[in-house]
């Protein structure tokens, strides 16, 4: 089976974050089944919204939970598709976990990331 890596939130910062608030865990990638593809994640943004997801700090967006992974924009090449309208080699953008590799549906991810 396919594995991945993911960055979790351990702690929630106290000031800046470092590097012992968060885990990098390897994960299980299921095989793709019909209409599925793999995008394997080369860029993830992490603009300054995600100060507060990390945070207690009452807002408008969801918190990240303790123990779960980071989410944010990524942008990423698809890897392996078993869906006829995603090609391997596709550059797309997507709103996922911080992690290497997700499989997704083709409804998950914008197709022109230069549209963006």
């Amino acid at each position: 089976m396919r594995t991945s890596r993911q960055i979790v939130l351990r702690s929630r910062p106290r000031g800046a974050p470092v590097v012992e608030d968060f885990a990098l865990e390897r994960v299980p990638v299921p095989a793709l089944e019909a209409g599925e593809f793999l995008l394997r994640n080369l860029m993830i943004s992490l603009d300054p919204g995600i100060r507060q997801r990390l945070s207690l700090i009452d807002s408008y967006v969801r918190l990240i939970d303790l123990n779960a992974p980071l989410t944010s924009a990524t942008l990423g090449v698809v890897a392996d598709s078993r869906d006829p309208r995603v090609a391997v080699g596709d550059h797309l953008v997507a709103g996922l976990c911080a992690e290497i590799i997700k499989y997704l549906d083709v409804e998950a991810v914008t197709r022109d990331p230069l549209a963006v």
